[in-house]
C-alpha cells in the first residue's frame, strides 16, 4: 500500500477530468485504487467520471464500493440515487438519497431530488415538504420554487403557488414557462392586470408559443382591450393556423368592436390565405352564436361556404343553430344555390334534408339524406360506387353510441369512420330516438348508407343524449334489440365542466356555473331522485348510475360496452382494441389519434371544482359498485 502515490494519482485525476481528459482521469483514479484499495473517496472520484461518460452499471458498481467502505459518505449515496433514478430504480433512488440526507441533512440537492420522485408518484403532500425544506437550505434555487408551486397549485393552494411563481422569475426572469403558469393562474384568480404583465413576459421570452398569445388575447377581451387582443389572436394563428378556437376568440373581439371595424378586418383579410378568410368567418360565425346573434351566425356560415363550397365545418355550425321561419327559406334558397357546385360537401344535401324536415317535407327530405350518404360514402371509398346500391336501407344500425355528452363521443365517432368495414350516416348525431321518433324509422334508416345492409360493412350512430332518456331505451328495445350499444363515462367534474362552456359558447346558457350547483342541489334535495333525473341538468347529467342501471337492465351486458373516457384518451389503442373487438371487426391500426370536438374554457375556481367533488363523490360510488369495477375519480 502506497498512500502518498495513491493521492498523487488522485490529484492528478481531478486535473484531468477537469480538463476533459476522462479516460486518462479513469486510469489515474484506477491506479490510486490499486494502491490503496480500502480508501472509498477514489471510489466515488472513479464512479463521478465514470457517471459523466454515462457508464452508469460501471458507475454503480464504483459507488457501492465506496460505500462498502465507509457506510457514512453521503456523496456517494447521493450519487448511487441519481443513478438508480434515472434508471427507473425509484424504490432504491429513494432509499439512497434519505440515506444520504441522514448523513448530510445540509445537502439541498437530496431533498430537492427526492421530491421530483415524490412528485412525480403524485405523493403531493411528500413533495412538498421535500422541497421546502430544499428551499429553506438554499432559498435561491428557482428550479425547487417552481416545482414547489406546481405541486401546491395540484393542491388547489393556488395563493401559494402563485407565490412561488413570483420567486422562480426573480430568480430566473427568462424563464418563460414560470411567466406563462402565473399568468394562468392570476387570470384564473381575475387578476387580469397582473396576468397580462407576466402574459406579455412570457411573449417577449417565448414568441413561438401558442398558448401564451392565446390566453393573453381571452385575458385582453376580458379587459375590453380588444385592439390588442386582435393582435395577439393574429400571432396565435400564425403559430397555428387551423385552431378554430383562436378565430372563435378573434371573432369575438372584432364583433365587441362593431360591424365596420368586421367590414374592414374582413377587407383586410381578402389578402390572406383562402384558410384564414374561410376560418375568420366561422370564428365569426361561432362568436355571433354564443351572443345569440343567429342570423349573422348564419351569414358568417354562408360566408365560409361561398369562399370555400367543401369546407364542413359552417354546415355543421348550421346543423345546430335554431333557424326561424325567415332564416329556413333564406338558408333554402342559399343551399339550392350552392348545391350546384360539383365541389359542394355532401353535408349540404343532409343539411338540406334536416330544413326540409322541420318544414315537414319529409319525403324530400328523405332523398336529400339518401343523396347525402351516397355522395359522401363515395366520396370517401369511390370504388363503392362500382358496387350495387339498393334504394334505401333495410336493416337496423349496427351499434349506437348512446353517451354520455362530452366524454369523448365524437373522437370515438370519427375513429369509427376510419375503418374500411365501418361505414357511417352523414353526420353523428341523428337524435332520432329522443327527438324525432314519429318521423318514422325510414326518415331513420334513410340517414345511413344503404350499402351498409351489405353482409361486408357495418354502419351505427352517436347521438349522446340517448343515454338521459328512458324513452329512447324502449324505442330502441322496440325496434332494434340486438344493436350493440357503447357508452362513454368521464369524469362527472370535467364533464360538467365541459358541458357548461359548451353551452355558454353556444348562446344557450348564460347563468353562472356556482348558480347553477345550488338549483340542481336544491332540486335533489327538494324532489325524489328518480324524479328530479328526468330534468336536464348539468350536475344530473354526470350522475350516470341512474342511467346505466336502466339500460342494462333492459338489454343483455354482452351487448353494452362501457368506456372509461379517461382511458380512452390516454390508452386509446388499447381502449380501440376492445372496441374492435366488441363490434367484431377486424383492429385498425391508426398512426395518430386526434381529439376532434375539443372545447376551450377558462379553469374553474377551486371552489366550484370542490363543489363538484363533493356533490358527485356518492354517485360515482354508487356507480362503481353497481358495475363492479373502479373509475378512481375521487
Amino acid at each position: 500500500m502506497d498512500v502518498e502515490a495513491a493521492k498523487q494519482n488522485s490529484r492528478k485525476g481531478e486535473q484531468l477530468q477537469q480538463k476533459g481528459k476522462l479516460e486518462q482521469a479513469i486510469a489515474c483514479f484506477n491506479q490510486a485504487i490499486e494502491l490503496h484499495p480500502d480508501f472509498y473517496h477514489y471510489y466515488y472520484q472513479l464512479g463521478e467520471v465514470l457517471r459523466q461518460q454515462n457508464k452508469l452499471e460501471e458507475a454503480k458498481k464504483a459507488f457501492r464500493q465506496a460505500i462498502a467502505f465507509n457506510t457514512n459518505d453521503s456523496w456517494s449515496y447521493h450519487a448511487l440515487g441519481e443513478i438508480l433514478d434515472k434508471q427507473k430504480e425509484t424504490a432504491g433512488a429513494i432509499n439512497c438519497y434519505q440515506q444520504a440526507i441522514t448523513l448530510n441533512p445540509n445537502f439541498s440537492w437530496s431533498y430537492y431530488n427526492l421530491a421530483r420522485i415524490f412528485q412525480a408518484q403524485n405523493k403531493l403532500e411528500l413533495a412538498k415538504n421535500y422541497y421546502q425544506q430544499a428551499i429553506e437550505l438554499e432559498p435561491n434555487i428557482f428550479w425547487s420554487h417552481y416545482f414547489l408551486a406546481q405541486v401546491l397549485a395540484k393542491q388547489n393552494k393556488i395563493d401559494r403557488a402563485i407565490i412561488h411563481y413570483q420567486t422562480t422569475i426573480e430568480l430566473n426572469p427568462k424563464f418563460y414557462d414560470a411567466c406563462y403558469q402565473l399568468a394562468r393562474y392570476l387570470q384564473n384568480q381575475g387578476r387580469l392586470e397582473a396576468a397580462i404583465k407576466y402574459y406579455f413576459q412570457g411573449i417577449k421570452l417565448n414568441q413561438k408559443n401558442f398558448k401564451c398569445y392565446y390566453y393573453c388575447g381571452e385575458t385582453l377581451i376580458q379587459l375590453k382591450r380588444f385592439t390588442e387582443a386582435i393582435s395577439c389572436y393574429e400571432s396565435a394563428i400564425e403559430l397555428q393556423p387551423e385552431n378554430l378556437q383562436a378565430y372563435f376568440y378573434l371573432g369575438q373581439a372584432l364583433i365587441h368592436q362593431g360591424e365596420a371595424a368586421i367590414a374592414n378586418y374582413r377587407s383586410l383579410a381578402t389578402n390572406k390565405l383562402r384558410i384564414f378568410q374561410v376560418n375568420l368567418e366561422l370564428g365569426l360565425a361561432q362568436a355571433w352564436q354564443s351572443s345569440r346573434e343567429f342570423s349573422k351566425s348564419i351569414e358568417c356560415c354562408q360566408r365560409a361556404i361561398e369562399i370555400d363550397p367543401t369546407a364542413e365545418i359552417p354546415f355543421r355550425i348550421i346543423q345546430y343553430i335554431p333557424l326561424n321561419s325567415e332564416d329556413l327559406e333564406r338558408v333554402i334558397t342559399f343551399y339550392q344555390k350552392i348545391s350546384q357546385s360539383a365541389e359542394s360537401s355532401p353535408l349540404l344535401l343532409g343539411n338540406l334534408g334536416d330544413i326540409l324536415t322541420k318544414q315537414s317535407r319529409i319525403d324530400e327530405a328523405i332523398d336529400c339524406y339518401r343523396a347525402s350518404c351516397y355522395k359522401n360514402t363515395t366520396r370517401e371509398n369511390p370504388q363503392l360506387a362500382k358496387l350495387d346500391w339498393q334504394h334505401h336501407k333495410q336493416k337496423a344500425p349496427d351499434f349506437i353510441i348512446i353517451g354520455a355528452t362530452k366524454c369523448g363521443t365524437t373522437s370515438l365517432f370519427y375513429y369509427l369512420q376510419q375503418h374500411p368495414k365501418i361505414l357511417v350516416p352523414h353526420k353523428k348525431e341523428i337524435n332520432f330516438f329522443n327527438h324525432h321518433f314519429e318521423l318514422g324509422v325510414p326518415w331513420y334508416l334513410a340517414h345511413f348508407p344503404a350499402i351498409a345492409d351489405s353482409q361486408q360493412f357495418i354502419t351505427g350512430e352517436a347521438s349522446p343524449f340517448y343515454l338521459y332518456n328512458e324513452q329512447v331505451i324502449a324505442r330502441i328495445k322496440q325496434l332494434f334489440p340486438e344493436t350493440k350499444l357503447i357508452a362513454m363515462l368521464r369524469n362527472p367534474i370535467e364533464r360538467t365542466i365541459s358541458e357548461y362552456y359548451h353551452s355558454t359558447n353556444h348562446g344557450l346558457e348564460h347563468r353562472s356555473l356556482a348558480e347553477l350547483i345550488t338549483l340542481e342541489q336544491k332540486l335533489l334535495e327538494t324532489k325524489p331522485r328518480n324524479e328530479a333525473m328526468q330534468q336536464f341538468g348539468y350536475l344530473l347529467n354526470g350522475i350516470y348510475v341512474e342511467k346505466i342501471a336502466k339500460w342494462m337492465a333492459s338489454f343483455p351486458a354482452e351487448n353494452i360496452l362501457i368506456l372509461k373516457s379517461e382511458s380512452f384518451f390516454e390508452e386509446t389503442a388499447t381502449v380501440m382494441e376492445q372496441v374492435w373487438q366488441f363490434l367484431d371487426v377486424p383492429p385498425q391500426t391508426q398512426k395518430q389519434h386526434i381529439r376532434y370536438n375539443v372545447g376551450s374554457y377558462p379553469p374553474v375556481t377551486p371552489e366550484i371544482k370542490q363543489r363538484l367533488q363533493e356533490f358527485f363523490i356518492p354517485y360515482n360510488r354508487e356507480l362503481e359498485e353497481y358495475l363492479g369495477r373502479k373509475f378512481n375519480w375521487d
